[in-house]
């Protein structure tokens, strides 16, 4: 299966094309963002797994920081255990963050600790 149009192809039966890409058509992002954003989305960037399933470039696929699975994007931003310990738990804690500010506002409550 071709790399390009990956992610198009598996979502092209449940997504609503012209509100997924809603977002990016009403940005203003200059053409190198773009195209960096859509290469992370269809798991094309450069990574240890592309160069060396892909261009050939490259013998080992494997992460750089934990040298345990194939160094993908998502591998990198889901999975390596290197950079879970700190960014995951950031991560976690600010959405849990928003969503713990968000119900104390739908019922009117007050935030502990906070006046």
């Amino acid at each position: 299966m071709p790399l390009h149009g990956m992610y198009h192809r598996q979502i092209e039966e449940v997504a609503d094309f012209e509100k997924t890409y809603q977002w990016l058509e009403k940005a203003g992002l200059k053409d190198s963002t773009e195209a960096l954003l859509m290469a992370a989305q269809e798991q094309a960037l450069s990574t240890r797994a592309i160069e060396a399933r892909v261009y050939h470039t490259r013998q080992d696929p494997r992460c750089r920081l934990c040298g345990d699975a194939p160094e993908t994007a998502q591998h990198i931003t889901t999975g390596c255990k290197m950079v879970a310990g700190k960014a995951y738990i950031e991560r976690h804690n600010k959405v849990a963050g928003i969503v713990y500010r968000n119900i104390y506002t739908e019922y009117g409550l007050e935030f502990p600790g906070f006046r």
